[in-house]
């Protein structure tokens, strides 16, 4: 609402001038000099009387400026400069400093009220929380938040294309351990991840055991460990992974398959027993007929190396198979297994799988060379 601007507001104008050779001229002398020259500042304000002193750059002198039917906002009069006393009252208004008051109906005085609105000036600019509100429209937040959830998801795209490019890249190598529970499949591959002996007391297992061991470091290339201890009755839980339906393994992964065998299912024996169950010997070929199938069968995955690896010959001499004392027992292992070697061999040479054959001990170390040397000639081509 405006209010009346019934009283007569005037502004008080202290005008000076001075130029080279100013002194005391007459009246009639100081009349003919350039009464508007400079600019006009507003000095003071007396709301009650709406009286506003203003100092006109120019002559000295002191001027009443009425600004009767005007509201003036002293704040924004103070801060700006006006031209000419003449044009105070519209300078006022083309400024936004004044609002014309109820009753007031002079035309020109509404119009340039009306264009100080227009241009958002002085009184008529519009709030800091009014100029936010008015930019962050509905639609306007929409479109920037829109915009910000694309930037994020666009900053995550770009931070992961690094570690997708190198997991596309990753080359692999995945090992399963397979065989007979007791065989000591655990234990080789502890040795043959450390490249000696582990120093375990593991105790063969009963039914299925799945052991997913972490991934290891090798040259270029992941070794993707997999142990599986599997009792006779449940044989196809290995037939399962061996067709393989994990989305993860790739057909460029190298798939190495390790049939561990052993003497006896004990790590230790007592003085007096024989180092060879024959018995459990004969279990594990019944393994070695489930193995053979699994190579020559189109629904497996192909596998780039097939090993057997006899393990525990500490249980059956004091030095190891590479030793020539110990020449007579590793004659023994070999006629243990040979039939097992004759039946796994035969089945690579067929499905053209890479065969390799082993004895060994994962308590003392021996024949792990071995299967580092094998995972070498896997790659050497690559």
């Amino acid at each position: 609402m405006r209010a009346s601007g019934s009283a007569s507001a005037i502004f008080f104008l202290a005008a000076f001038f001075c130029t080279t050779g100013c002194s005391s001229d007459s009246d009639s002398e100081r009349e003919t000099q350039d009464t508007h020259s400079g600019y006009v500042e507003v000095k003071n304000f007396d709301l009650d009387d709406n009286r506003v002193s203003v100092l006109d750059v120019g002559p000295v002198e002191e001027i009443l400026v009425d600004t009767s039917g005007l509201e003036v906002d002293p704040g924004c009069a103070r801060r700006t400069s006006f031209s000419s006393i003449e044009d105070f009252r519209k300078e006022l208004l083309e400024n936004g400093c004044a609002r014309v008051s109820d009753g007031n109906d002079d035309d020109t005085e509404l119009q340039l009220e009306a264009k100080a609105q227009e241009n958002e000036v002085g009184i008529w600019s519009p709030s800091i929380g009014e100029s936010i509100r008015q930019f962050f429209t509905p639609d306007r937040v929409i479109a920037l938040t829109a915009g910000a959830i694309s930037l994020i998801a666009a900053i995550a795209a770009i931070k992961s294309i690094p570690s997708i490019v190198n997991r596309y890249r990753e080359r692999k190598i995945r090992i399963v351990l397979a065989g007979t529970p007791g065989a000591g499949k655990s234990d080789l591959w502890i040795a043959w991840r450390k490249g000696a002996a582990p120093l375990s007391n593991s105790a063969p297992s009963v039914g299925e055991k799945t052991a997913n061991l972490n991934p290891v470091p090798y040259g270029n290339y992941t070794l993707y460990p997999q142990v599986k201890d599997i009792a006779g009755s449940e044989s196809y839980r290995l037939v399962d992974d061996m067709v393989g339906y994990d989305p993860d393994v790739k057909s460029k992964d190298k798939k190495v398959f390790v049939y561990v065998l052993s003497p006896r299912p004990q790590e230790k024996i007592k003085a007096g027993t024989s180092p060879i169950d024959s018995g459990y010997v004969k279990e594990q070929e019944g393994y070695t007929n489930l193995v053979t199938g699994l190579v020559g069968s189109s629904k497996t995955r192909k596998i780039d190396m097939l090993i057997m690896f006899v393990s525990k010959f500490d249980l059956v001499s004091e030095n190891g198979p590479q030793d020539t004392s110990s020449r007579q027992e590793k004659l023994l292992i070999e006629k243990e297994f040979e039939e097992h070697r004759n039946l796994v061999e035969k089945a690579c040479r067929k499905a053209r799988v890479d065969f390799r054959f082993h004895i060994g001990s994962s308590q003392k170390g021996w024949g792990i060379d071995h299967l580092l040397h094998d995972l070498q000639d896997l790659i050497k081509h690559e």
